[in-house]
């Protein structure tokens, strides 16, 4: 071998690893405490990031024990086993009031807001495939499935339950490992909500909710995150730490929610925040309040548009009865007011659902065919208004995209103090039946230095 080598003038090595990673482990960082009894509502629970290692988003999660305590021995569900509600995106995820993370210095990097509107806009982003896997891992609606629906859970006895941690946030939404420098130091809160207001509970063996028992708790235990960490090569370390010397830069999409009560047929509401970009803006309704306990069938389902509409009989079956469209900066999104659910539901779908370029092998020129990660709300399921064929409820939000082109992304508008989104509805009659509830996405920007981080938006 040595002489056809030397003939040749040839050198033989063995070829380099090409991958970077030298070594993976998964780790548990615990909570502290990492029990929490009988709980109520707005106890928070926190966690300090002191890893020291990238961290794989994709395949880390929040673990715990759940234990709904109730003297009466109930069920519970966190929607009921019907599919009308299939979209409302109901699930464990109910128990989570809000979640916000601080860097190593305190500034804020994200804060999200549960109940109100982030559980339903994910049901227009995630698949069939998502809502089957993840979306039943923690508790939401079986696609696949529709008879099986929601889980229920036994009362007094622990569940254990993994959520990814991409369910929590925007900010964990990445295949990208995660610079040290951007969690270490850092603290996750999260604060519960009221168990009682986020579960439905029913006997068993019957499909009729009923009243959540006045003692209602939970208590959470074996709180942990579990997370993959990743050790590179001291080579592509040492490339990555001269790069910090100028900030390395890592972009993702936040939110802002905030909440309106209207006061009359015709109002505008009004969402000030400002941001450098802003990709859209969704507005859910609410109830206001509750109806009777067997009509209590979700917890987060926003009202449908046989809710919203006005009972004319001869209405058109596909109105919604009002008008509402998004307007900044003098700008009208769209420039003709939204009175019909097909002009509502195509709005938010194209606001909401990224969806990518046809080409000569996937010949899609109307782009209505989702290659990057289809939502899983049919317009059958979008209008329920009790005319037409539409078969569910709970999920109908209408949204409105800001970019400039949404094929090409980031191209969201600029908002600041004197430049609001507003938000026009005229002629909803039944206005004081419910509340509205706004949630902008932008996009925000971690600056990532050898000793700090800044976070702009």
């Amino acid at each position: 071998m040595d002489n056809v080598l030397q003939i040749n003038n040839l050198d033989f090595t063995t070829l380099e690893g090409a991958c970077a990673v030298r070594a993976t482990r998964r780790s548990n960082t615990k909570a502290f405490p990492t029990q929490y009894d009988n709980c109520i509502g707005n106890e928070k629970i926190e966690f300090l990031f002191n890893t020291g290692t990238y961290i794989d988003p994709a395949k880390s999660s929040l673990v715990f024990k759940l234990r709904v305590n109730s003297s009466n021995g109930v069920f519970i569900k966190y929607s009921f086993d019907n599919y009308l509600y299939q979209n409302s995106g109901a699930s464990v995820l109910n128990l989570i009031s809000e979640i916000y993370h601080e860097s190593k210095d305190g500034s804020l990097m994200y804060k999200q807001n549960y109940v109100n509107i982030m559980q339903t806009t994910r049901e227009y982003i995630v698949s069939n495939a998502w809502k089957n896997n993840v979306g039943t891992l923690i508790g939401g609606f079986a696609a696949d499935n529709p008879t099986f629906g929601y889980q229920d859970f036994a009362t007094n006895r622990d569940v254990s339950i993994n959520i990814p941690l991409s369910c929590l946030a925007d900010f964990f939404s990445t295949r990208s490992l995660m610079h040290p420098t951007l969690l270490s130091g850092s603290k996750l809160t999260i604060i519960l909500s009221n168990p009682k207001l986020n579960i439905i509970a029913f006997n068993g063996g019957t499909t009729t909710p009923m009243a959540v028992p006045a003692d209602t708790t939970i208590t959470l235990s074996d709180i942990g995150l579990n997370l993959q960490q990743v050790e590179l090569y001291d080579g592509i370390q040492a490339v990555i730490k001269s790069s910090l010397l100028g900030g390395i830069k890592y972009p993702f999409y936040n939110v802002y929610n905030s909440k309106y009560e209207p006061t009359s047929t015709s109002f505008t509401f009004n969402i000030q925040f400002a941001a450098s970009i802003v990709t859209y803006v969704a507005i859910k309704f609410f109830p206001r309040q509750r109806g009777a306990v067997t009509a209590l069938e979700s917890t987060i389902a926003s009202a449908s548009i046989s809710d919203l509409s006005p009972t004319i009989s001869n209405l058109d079956d596909n109105s919604l009865g009002f008008s509402i469209r998004a307007r900044l900066n003098g700008k009208a999104y769209p420039n003709y007011n939204i009175t019909t659910a097909p002009q509502a539901y195509l709005n938010t779908i194209q606001a909401l659902t990224p969806i990518s370029h046809s080409d000569t092998q996937n010949v899609d020129p109307l782009q209505n065919i989702n290659h990057l990660g289809s939502g899983c709300v049919p317009y059958s399921n979008y209008c329920f208004n009790g005319e037409t064929t539409g078969n569910a409820r709970g999920g109908f939000i209408v949204a409105f995209s800001l970019e400039k082109n949404r094929d090409i992304g980031l191209s969201g508008e600029s908002t600041t103090a004197s430049k609001t989104i507003s938000i026009e509805v005229e002629g909803f009659t039944k206005y004081e039946l419910f509340d509205m509830y706004a949630q902008l996405q932008y996009l925000s920007v971690a600056s990532i230095f050898e000793n700090n981080v800044i976070i702009s938006k």
